[in-house]
């Protein structure tokens, strides 16, 4: 389910910094590669005009939001690697390259 910037409830859960949503969602299959519209609509500044995907909020959001994304996707068995200050959570979110068929 997405909203009319094709925000889904992770995206929501991230922004809104909801730390004991984020697991649970990524556990009930929430995709963590929904990427939204980019929009002037109901978003805050830092948002306005981008498409974005839960990673990319939850990097603004801060260390603990992303470090409790990192974490939720890692425990749920995502590949993922952090690449920056992998202690504090301050870098960037990639995945493995998926191979075309």
């Amino acid at each position: 389910m997405m909203d009319v910037r094709k925000w889904t409830l992770l995206h929501v859960a991230v922004n809104a910094k909801r730390l004991d949503f984020i697991p649970l969602l990524i556990s009930a299959g929430a995709d963590p590669h929904a990427l939204s519209m980019a929009s002037e609509f109901c978003v805050t500044d830092d948002l306005k005009g981008l498409a974005a995907t839960p990673g990319d909020i939850a990097k603004l959001r801060g260390p603990q939001v992303f470090a409790t994304y990192a974490d939720a996707l890692k425990e749920h068995g995502y590949e993922i690697d952090i690449i920056g200050n992998t202690s504090t959570y301050q870098g960037d979110l990639f995945w493995p390259a998926l191979e075309e068929i």
